[in-house]
């Protein structure tokens, strides 16, 4: 029974079924086989440290790709992209694809939490360019009046904010790639 057990643990290993290994490991520990549970329990940490790293990488990406997005956004002003364009970028795309990299990872996450995890990395990264890119057009402006422009950006701000956050949040919830361990 102990090596049909351990070979199921190994074979649930290997397909990320980590649920499953641990029901092999259990007998196995009830049957008093603790060379065997130590080996597989040592392999699942590695599994999870690994799905930890990758985790951590593809939040790195997600900012990665909406600051740069934002970036390549920021080479002409709103007016010169056109007021659909810039919204379909700004608002769509460069959120859709920091969702993908945000909601993504090795081992399964609750959806709430793939959500809330690519709502503010898109939504921080938008917020930080609306913020640098008003504060830059107002310094050209010679009003005389500031008193309204902490208020006007920040409800630009989070407008912004919300619309990307709540796109990159749908994104990385919806759609799920499968991931491979390495």
């Amino acid at each position: 029974m102990s090596s049909n057990e351990v070979q199921a643990a190994h074979e649930a290993i290997d397909r990320g079924d980590i649920d499953g290994a641990l029901h092999h490991i259990n007998n196995l520990s009830i049957a008093g086989h603790a060379r065997e549970v130590d080996e597989l329990q040592r392999r699942i940490w590695q599994l999870n440290q690994r799905a930890r790293q990758r985790n951590l990488n593809l939040q790195v990406y997600a900012f990665a790709t909406g600051v740069l997005g934002y970036a390549l956004l920021s080479t002409q002003s709103p007016a010169a992209w056109g007021p659909a364009v810039w919204g379909v970028i700004a608002l769509v795309a460069i959120p859709v694809m920091v969702g993908i990299f945000a909601g993504n990872s090795l081992i399964g996450i609750e959806k709430s939490k793939r959500f809330w995890r690519s709502f503010f990395i898109a939504g921080g990264c938008i917020g930080l360019y609306t913020l640098i890119g008003m504060a830059l057009s107002r310094s050209k402006m010679e009003s005389a009046d500031k008193s309204m422009d902490v208020v006007i950006f920040l409800a630009v701000m989070l407008v912004h904010s919300l619309v990307a956050g709540v796109v990159a949040g749908f994104t990385g919830t919806l759609i799920q790639i499968k991931a491979r361990a390495i």
